[in-house]
C-alpha cells in the first residue's frame, strides 16, 4: 500500500487533487524517502536547505504563472498562483529576493 494510504483508497468523489494524487503516487512515495522529506518531517531541516527549497519553487511558480498568463490558459486559476506566497515566506527567512 502506499504511504499515502487512504487518500487513495475509498475515495467517492474525485477532485483534482485526488486524480493527480493517483497519478504520481509512485513519485510521491519515492519522494517521501528522499533525505530533504525526510529532514521535513523529522522537523530537523535547516533554513539553509529550506530557503534553497522555496527558491526552487518560486522559480518553477514564476515560470508556469508566466506561461499561464501569456497562453491565457483556460485552466490558469489565480487562485493557485504562489509566487507571492513564497516571496513572503522568503523575506520572512531572511532571504535576498
Amino acid at each position: 500500500m502506499s504511504k499515502y494510504g487512504s487518500l487513495r483508497d475509498g475515495a467517492t468523489e474525485d477532485g483534482h487533487c485526488r486524480v493527480f494524487l493517483k497519478a504520481t503516487l509512485r513519485e510521491h512515495d519515492r519522494s517521501m524517502d528522499h533525505p530533504f522529506m525526510q529532514s521535513i518531517y523529522d522537523k530537523r531541516v535547516t533554513d539553509k536547505a529550506l530557503v534553497h527549497y522555496l527558491f526552487g519553487l518560486k522559480r518553477s511558480f514564476e515560470a508556469l504563472e508566466e506561461l499561464a498568463s501569456r497562453e491565457q490558459l483556460p485552466t490558469a486559476d489565480s487562485r493557485l498562483h504562489r509566487r507571492a506566497a513564497l516571496r513572503a515566506d522568503l523575506a520572512a527567512l531572511g532571504a535576498t529576493l
